[in-house]
């Protein structure tokens, strides 16, 4: 469709873990992937959403988004199945896919455009307890948490049909907070 290039690029990974102790790890990571537009981001077709109440174009310039990725994990097994992590991680993206609003009367507009860069930084904390310390019947029921705290930015300074005021605002869809819990058995 359009401009959009097929593309199979090297995408490289490298992860190293140091070893504490016996039950500690230190592990630094690094690689590269990609995100393909989907068809309706690429499709040269208007529609309307009805649940945003809003008109919404495919654009057929819109590139692959390529994404480098870096993080810094500690981890501590505290025994069968269970753990505390912590990570710090990076990310940066490049032709980035995001909605931005199209100068219209009447319905509000959008369409997908690639913005210049964007970038993710953040933090998550994880946890995995079983509860053999309350009986043995009860080590397969496990109590997971894992938090992340996320800050992002998009540079939209290269978006021609962007008609919003913000040139630098969070990625599309990114929650600046995730809480997961559960219990398994």
């Amino acid at each position: 469709l359009g401009n959009v290039k097929t593309v199979f690029p090297l995408l490289p990974s490298v992860n190293l873990i140091y070893k504490l102790n016996e039950d500690m790890n230190l592990r630094a990571s690094y690689s590269q992937s990609m995100s393909r537009p989907e068809f309706r981001e690429n499709s040269p077709f208007l529609y309307y959403d009805f649940v945003r109440d809003v008109n919404l174009s495919g654009n057929v310039n819109v590139m692959q988004t390529f994404i480098h990725n870096a993080d810094l994990r500690y981890e501590w097994f505290l025994g069968k199945g269970q753990a505390i992590n912590a990570s710090v991680f990076y990310k940066h993206f490049t032709n980035t896919i995001e909605l931005t609003s199209m100068a219209a009367g009447g319905v509000p507009q959008f369409v997908y455009s690639n913005a210049q860069s964007a970038y993710l930084v953040g933090a998550e904390v994880e946890l995995r307890k079983n509860f053999g310390f309350a009986s043995e019947k009860l080590e397969g029921l496990t109590f997971t948490a894992n938090l992340a705290y996320i800050y992002s930015r998009v540079n939209l300074s290269n978006v021609k049909n962007n008609a919003g005021d913000e040139k630098k605002r969070p990625m599309q869809g990114q929650s600046p907070y995730i809480i997961n819990l559960g219990l398994y058995y």
